[in-house]
């Protein structure tokens, strides 16, 4: 055993040289949530993120990148669906290609998916939110659905991103959820 397990573990750190992968859009890319809910849970944060992806480009070498770049990370959180639902991608489509990209990740890891929001298509993102519980946590039981509606989402002026201060709320909120024991 390694200096640094035995100190992880004669300190009784569960988060203890942890890195949390964030894959995902504009949402992870800006940074403040992912650090936020880093910074919260005591891990550190690997983001592979782009402003304007969707799920459906994590393929071939963008792919690749993504497993190189987060293959060492120790859970992983990831966030698509604002590009999405502002082109109306059906929800079933929506969820084949959050099942694409769950598995290109070791189901042994802890994952999250964060239910996507977008303040002018919420019927479309009700019903992302409701595959993603019914199909992906059926089908992947490692994965749990954070439903960030449950979150205070504090919206910018272009009704799809948030404030600094949003996006610092919306990692709290998340990180607290994700300590809560049914998480």
């Amino acid at each position: 055993m390694t200096k640094s397990l035995l100190l992880c573990a004669s300190l009784a750190i569960a988060s203890c040289a942890n890195t949390i992968a964030f894959i995902g859009d504009s949402h992870f890319a800006g940074k403040i949530l992912p650090n936020t809910v880093a910074e919260q849970l005591k891990s550190e944060a690997n983001i592979f993120a782009k402003n304007g992806r969707k799920a459906s480009e994590i393929k071939n070498d963008a792919a690749v990148r993504m497993k190189n770049r987060t293959k060492d990370s120790d859970q992983y959180m990831i966030m698509f669906g604002a590009n999405e639902l502002a082109i109306d991608v059906k929800p079933v489509d929506y969820a084949t290609d959050i099942r694409r990209v769950l598995n290109l990740i070791d189901s042994r890891k802890r994952i999250y998916v964060l239910v996507p929001f977008l303040k002018r298509n919420d019927a479309t993102a009700n019903e992302y939110a409701k595959i993603l519980k019914l199909v992906i946590a059926q089908d992947k039981p490692n994965v749990k659905i954070i439903d960030t509606r449950l979150c205070d989402i504090e919206y910018s002026r272009d009704n799809v991103h948030l404030t600094a201060n949003g996006y610092k709320k919306l990692g709290l909120c998340v990180a607290s959820l994700v300590k809560t024991p049914s998480y």
